[in-house]
């Protein structure tokens, strides 16, 4: 069974994989805090407060909200958020949070897909790249 800290590693190097591959352009590298009384917990830096996230408001607003406080692990090349968080009790995984939200916001690409379709950092993105196994 991984530990809080097994898990948090694993989540670190996905992190810098991502950015290492240029697959997202703003990040939040994840925080294991002691919780007392046997739990812990990995979250999002300092931010974490998803609560804004589960009200009833159009998803733009929630979008928006998550973007303007950051409350984001990854933030990918077309504006999508990830977020992941765990919490442990007595190194067990007690509850766990695993989103992603979509960008409500693709007026450029839509307006203009020319600049996306070209620029060597979007291909693998908006391509369909086939692979075949022999």
């Amino acid at each position: 069974m991984p530990t809080p800290e097994d898990i948090c590693d694993q989540m670190e190097k996905l992190t810098a994989d991502l950015v290492g591959l240029s697959l997202c352009d703003r990040q939040n590298y994840p925080v294991l805090r002691d919780l007392g009384q046997g739990r812990r917990e990995i979250g999002i830096g300092d931010r974490g407060n998803i609560s804004f996230a589960l009200k009833n408001v159009p998803y733009h607003e929630i979008y928006s909200e998550l973007e303007r406080t950051q409350t984001y692990n990854l933030r990918m090349l077309d504006g999508a958020l990830i977020q992941m968080m765990y919490r442990f009790w007595d190194n067990q995984v007690e509850t766990h949070r695993l989103a992603f939200f979509p960008s409500p916001f693709l007026e450029e690409f839509q307006n203009n897909p020319k600049i996306y379709l070209e620029d060597v950092i979007y291909a693998e993105v908006i391509k369909k790249i086939s692979c075949r196994f022999l």
